[in-house]
């Protein structure tokens, strides 16, 4: 059920009944200020919102007064909040893990080898001689790259030069 004006109309009236000093052209004015403040809530949280309210549920209610239409709002956002929640509670749950059938024996077979193959490849990588020598090429190549870059870039100097001052001598 989403929202339902004629429902919420009734939930609003049980409300007002209680207060009997609203008068009513007042009454008119404050139930359009309630629909605006409630028009995103669907009608059943709308109803035990106020259901709440007139029960005395409610913290922050003071039943001597008429509530205004933020609290009212407050009360049945709480009251939305613990229908979703018992809804999420009640839900079942998605769908049960995949029962895997158990591996034969050819398939494990073929996994070990597989590992030992990965085994053997990583240690060979691993020959620390190796590694240090590789490491050092790399390191070589990068120096000589940045060198090579730094002698391209021709360094410049504003002062050098008037033609780009950028204003410098007219502001003195």
């Amino acid at each position: 059920m989403r929202y339902d004006p004629e429902a919420v109309a009734v939930a609003f009236e049980r409300l007002f009944r209680t207060y009997r000093f609203v008068e009513p052209s007042e009454a008119d004015e404050m139930l359009r200020v309630y629909f605006e403040a409630l028009t995103d809530y669907e009608t059943q949280d709308i109803e035990q919102g106020i259901r709440n309210m007139l029960s005395g549920k409610v913290e922050g209610f003071n039943p001597s007064f008429l509530p205004p239409a933020p609290l009212v709002a407050t009360a049945v956002r709480a009251a939305m909040n613990v229908r979703l929640d018992t809804e999420h509670r009640n839900r079942p749950p998605a769908l049960p893990p995949p029962e895997l059938p158990e591996p034969t024996t050819e398939q494990k077979a073929r996994v070990k080898a597989l590992m030992e193959q990965a085994a053997r490849t990583l240690s060979a990588d691993s020959d620390e001689a190796e590694l240090k020598a590789r490491r050092l090429a790399q390191l070589r190549r990068t120096n000589e790259y940045f060198d090579r870059q730094a002698q391209a870039v021709e360094t410049f100097n504003s002062a050098d030069d008037d033609q780009y001052d950028l204003g410098q001598q007219g502001a003195a």
